[in-house]
């Protein structure tokens, strides 16, 4: 994405950006089983574009961990 580029305007929130992704991720990996409703394994392709990503979209369950 351009404004997160390198350069005169270089946003200065990406660091606080990428740190409160991170924060969030970590948080739900650590209370939470995340299984993929939508795929099964080996069924992932992915779509050329201007970035990597799934050609369709992934859809997932969260349950909670005790």
């Amino acid at each position: 994405y351009i404004p997160f580029s390198t350069g005169p305007r270089f946003c200065i929130g990406k660091k606080f950006a990428l740190m409160s992704i991170k924060v969030i991720l970590a948080h739900l990996v650590r209370h939470f089983h995340i299984e993929s409703s939508s795929l099964k394994a080996g069924q992932l392709k992915g779509a050329m574009d201007l970035l990597l990503r799934p050609e369709h979209p992934i859809l997932i369950h969260l349950k909670e961990r005790f």
